[in-house]
This record gives structure tokens, C-alpha cells and sequence, in this order.
């Protein structure tokens, strides 16, 4: 159960707030922090239209942080169909309707997480034969195979039934504490079938691929790790044999390879010992020399391949699974290219440096095709403005276009997005630029005061390679 004492924390994704263990975890998804992003794990598997473009050890779970970054963006401009606020990012696979996680749970939608991760809203979820004779006619008096018991209100998005053998129902609650804990083991607790993992993937249970929570505790097999170790160093001082290990001739087993072992007084080459002796880790020799080869051929690399870390960083790797899709149309990522790693999380070709802005009269909507079944939130246009250092240098001056500036309702944030062109004029993309409201470079946000603002690497929100107009500028030009 939850305690009081468990810290309420906001989610960057869907703008609600949960606690941070007990029950919450269990329905909105373990916690995952990196890079000052805070999100559910749920929220980063359910969002529709953010892909999953890496393994476990890519940005967060295999979401690239840019990514996550602009589905952050986009979901404070499209409008939950329940809660009327910002923040939706799930889609109803049927209708269309836009909600987020907190309110799937309140409205009885289905939530699937397996293969792409569909979700159904409240009116449309997904029925066979079975399902429908639950609906028209729900079992009385049914109990809770875990619990046991009583289910008081029986729904489909209440309780969770095993597909191979329909023999019974459980509170989703208790499933979901079930699923947790079990990982690899879990199956089907009334015939033992190994496929009700899979289908209640589709009943909106978290099924992670780990090992069992009683498989990863600690020193849950400790007896089968008991070993009989002698004193090994070459000079024994105890006259009652290397074997001997009791009382002050306690043998200290190596804390690397753990098969070699030597007494306290041994190690110290001393019969006298201090009366309160400080704890010892013994490694041997030969694991000594091996810890120093290791360190030595590696030395170049490490340093090479080391990326800096958040001290509050979190995320849990072994809840990882792989999400398949979404193929969006017109997505800016080919279904052949191959995954991005996490080492393009760090590029950041932004300095603060002169940067020009030219005006464009031909500007386009930043919403995209798919956000168009769901209201938006109306977005100031801003003039087009030249941000200009005091001393340019001709060698660091970036061409940028501006697109658009907005604020975000409910959000601290000032947002710039502009168009990126090289040294030839040729458009590499566009970018979005999140300042605080409190940034004193903002401070004045008239068209003179703005011309100079100095451009950080950390004002980069996220980047991509939608050129809009551009690209179809640049395709004429290549005809001729």
C-alpha cells in the first residue's frame, strides 16, 4: 500500500502528478529520470506517436531524449478528451480521440502492452464473444483467485481473466502486483499455461522481461555460495593448519574471485592484532595483476567513452521492453534506418555565437498531420527578428529563419522555433529553443531587445530534419 510519506512527482509528458513508490508505480510505470527529464514509463510506452529508435542503453529505455523531448512539446498542444487540459499523447486506435495515462485509468480505457502498444478510449475497447457476454451478463459473486476476495464492481477494466482457460478472474490490481514480481515466471495461475503472459499483455497488464523479484534478492541463494577455503599465503602462521578457521583465525576469502583465502593474522604478518581491528578486503595476487591489466588497457578508453551523468538520474534497465512503431505518415524517420544510440544525445552544434535570423514570408503551421483529430492550442506568430552579436565573427555566424514563438498553457517556458541553413543557404532542418520565463535574456521580449539574445547549447529543445518548404525549394533547385 501507499504511505503518505512517498514524494509526489510530475510528470513532463502527461502534466499530472503521482507518488513516487507503492501502487502508483504499478499502474502509471516505474519512474525513469535523465537529463532533467522526469516521465511514467507507461507514458513513454503508451504515447502513440513517439517511436522507440534504440536498445535499453539508448536516452531512456530506447527513447532517444530529443525525441522524448519533442513528443513533450507536441503534447502540451494537443487536448485530453476527459480532463480538457494539455498533455495528451495516447491516441484511441479506433476513433482517434487524444487522452493521457492518468485518465485512462479514471475512464476505463484499454491500454495494450504488447507490439505497438494500442490503446482503446473508454467507448471503444476492443470485444470478442466472451468479452461481450461479460458485458451483457457479469458473473455475481465472484472472488478474487489472489486476494480472494470479494469482486464488488465487475468490469472488463476491473478484472483480468485468463484467455487459454477461462477459468477464473483476479482484481487487475492484484495482476498487476502478480506480473511485477514474477517477470520470466509468471503464468497462468489456475492451468499453468505459459501464453497467459501474452494475453494479458492485452488486458492492460505490465508483464516485465526480468527475472522473478525472489530470483534478484539479495542473498537469496547464499547456502549454495558456501565454499571451503584454506589460507593460502605463503608463510601460515597458525599452528593448527591452513584449513584452521575459527575464533581470532578467521580466513578472509578474496573478494574478487572469492577462492582464495588467507587469516587475518597471516595477511598482517603479525601474531598481535589490534583489539578492534579494522574490517579487511583481501584480494589475491593473481587477481590483483588481473585488476591492473584491465585498468591499464582500458585507461585510453574509458575516458574516451565516458559521458557525464546526473547524480539524480534513474532508470531501470531491466524493465525494458521493445516497442514496435508507430510508421507515422510523413515521419521524418525511414523504415530503414537503423537505430541511434544515445551517444547523439550530446550533439549540439548551437553555440553562443552571433546567429542572424532572416525573415521568411512563406511560414507554415508547426502542427503536424497527425495532430490534426485533436484540438490545438493556438500559437502566437512572431515577427521575424535578427539576433545579432555586438562584435560578430564572420566564422561563427549561423543563418537561422524564424518559424514561430509561443508559450505553453500551465507551462515556465518560452519557446523560439526557427530553421537552420548552412554557410550555401541550404536549410539543414528546424529547431526548437525552450527558454525559462525567468531567463533575464527574455526578460524584454520586444523585437529590439530580442535582436540581442545569445543563443546557449543548452537552449536547444530538440532538433529535426523537416525542412517544410524548404525542401521542396532545394529539390527544384537540384532540377536546374
Amino acid at each position: 500500500m501507499e504511505t503518505n510519506s512517498a514524494e509526489m512527482v510530475t510528470c513532463d509528458i502527461c502534466r499530472k502528478s503521482s507518488r513516487d513508490s507503492g501502487d502508483d508505480t504499478l499502474v502509471f510505470g516505474e519512474w525513469m529520470r535523465r537529463m532533467n527529464l522526469t516521465v511514467h514509463y507507461f507514458c513513454l510506452l503508451l504515447s502513440t506517436n513517439l517511436q522507440q529508435r534504440g536498445n535499453d542503453s539508448s536516452g531512456i529505455m530506447g527513447f532517444l531524449v530529443r525525441d522524448i523531448r519533442k513528443e513533450v512539446a507536441d503534447a502540451q498542444k494537443r487536448i485530453c478528451c476527459y480532463c480538457e487540459t494539455p498533455g495528451a499523447t495516447i491516441q484511441c486506435n479506433n476513433c482517434g480521440k487524444y487522452f493521457d495515462l492518468v485518465c485512462t485509468i479514471v475512464n476505463c480505457c484499454t491500454l495494450q502492452f504488447a507490439g505497438q502498444f494500442h490503446s482503446y478510449c473508454g467507448d471503444c475497447p476492443p470485444m470478442d464473444e466472451y468479452r461481450q457476454q461479460l458485458v451483457d451478463h457479469p458473473p455475481t459473486g465472484a472472488t478474487c483467485d489472489i486476494c480472494m476476495e470479494p469482486i464488488v464492481l465487475f468490469g472488463l477494466h476491473t478484472v483480468v481473466f485468463p484467455e487459454c482457460c477461462r477459468l477464473g478472474f483476479v482484481h487487475k490490481m492484484c495482476m498487476r502486483r502478480y506480473a511485477v514480481s514474477s517477470g520470466y515466471y509468471l503464468s497462468c495461475i489456475w492451468c499453468r499455461s505459459s501464453k497467459f503472459r501474452d494475453s494479458i499483455r492485452l488486458q492492460g497488464i505490465f508483464v516485465p522481461d526480468r527475472d522473478a523479484e525472489w530470483e534478484r534478492q539479495k542473498d537469496a541463494y547464499r547456502e549454495l555460495h558456501r565454499r571451503s577455503i584454506r589460507c593460502d599465503e605463503k608463510d601460515c602462521l597458525c599452528k593448527h593448519g591452513r584449513a584452521y578457521n575459527k575464533n581470532i583465525w578467521f580466513i578472509y576469502a578474496c573478494k574478487v574471485c572469492g577462492s582464495t583465502g588467507a587469516h587475518a593474522r597471516c595477511l598482517a604478518k603479525s601474531m598481535q592484532l589490534a583489539k578492534v581491528p579494522e574490517p579487511i578486503e583481501f584480494k589475491c595476487i593473481d587477481c590483483q595483476k588481473l585488476e591492473k591489466n584491465l585498468e591499464e588497457r582500458n585507461l585510453g578508453r574509458s575516458s574516451a567513452l565516458s559521458l557525464e551523468t546526473n547524480k539524480e538520474d534513474r532508470v531501470d534497465n531491466a524493465l525494458f521492453v521493445t516497442k514496435e512503431g508507430p510508421q507515422l505518415p510523413g515521419s521524418r524517420f525511414s523504415e530503414s534506418q537503423g537505430p541511434v544510440f544515445s551517444e547523439d544525445e550530446t550533439d549540439y552544434s548551437i553555440d553562443a555565437s552571433a546567429v542572424t535570423v532572416i525573415p521568411n514570408d512563406n511560414r507554415q503551421s508547426i502542427a503536424s498531420s497527425q495532430d490534426s483529430m485533436s484540438p490545438m492550442v493556438s500559437l502566437p506568430q512572431a515577427e521575424a527578428i535578427e539576433l545579432e552579436d555586438s562584435q560578430p565573427h564572420p566564422s561563427s555566424v549561423k543563418l537561422l529563419e524564424l518559424r514561430e514563438s509561443f508559450n505553453c498553457p500551465g507551462e515556465p517556458f518560452f519557446y523560439l522555433v526557427v530553421y537552420e541553413f548552412d554557410e550555401h543557404g541550404m536549410c539543414k532542418g528546424s529547431c526548437l529553443l525552450r527558454f525559462d520565463d525567468q531567463d533575464p535574456r527574455i526578460k524584454d521580449r520586444s523585437e529590439e531587445a530580442l535582436r540581442r539574445v545569445q543563443i546557449r547549447p543548452e537552449d536547444v529543445w530538440f532538433r529535426n530534419k523537416d525542412c517544410g518548404l524548404y525542401a521542396i525549394v532545394h529539390k527544384y533547385m537540384d532540377m536546374f
